[in-house]
Formats: structure tokens, C-alpha cells, sequence
């Protein structure tokens, strides 16, 4: 699956390089973004802080002696 999801982004790169026209038509005009939307933004922003925070403490945690 993963291999396959790699071809697809590749050919869709590769068309956004060789033929924009088609690209901007085809492509964005059709594939709609489904996680990262306005209505979200919410969670990710807490996901995020979370996530930052959680590091920061592994971080200063590894740095003990």
C-alpha cells in the first residue's frame, strides 16, 4: 500500500512539474484536503502543544546525569 501511495504522490509531482495546466485542472480542482481544514484547526493546535510539551519534557529529562 505504502508503494503505491509513493507512486501516486511521485506522478503527481511529476505532472505539477511537466504539465502545471493539467496539474492545476486535474488535481486541484478535484483532490480536496480532508484532515488539515479550518474546522480542525482546533485540535491540531492543542495536539500540537501537547505534543511540544511532551518533548520538552523528554528532552530535560535526557539531560540529567
Amino acid at each position: 500500500m505504502l508503494r503505491e501511495v509513493a507512486r501516486f504522490h511521485g506522478m503527481s509531482l511529476a505532472l505539477k512539474e511537466e504539465d502545471r495546466e493539467t496539474f492545476q485542472r486535474e488535481i486541484l480542482s478535484n483532490v480536496r484536503e480532508t484532515f488539515f481544514v479550518p474546522e480542525n484547526e482546533e485540535w491540531y493546535r492543542s495536539y500540537y502543544q501537547a505534543a511540544i510539551k511532551t518533548t520538552v519534557a523528554t528532552v530535560k529529562k535526557r539531560k540529567k546525569p
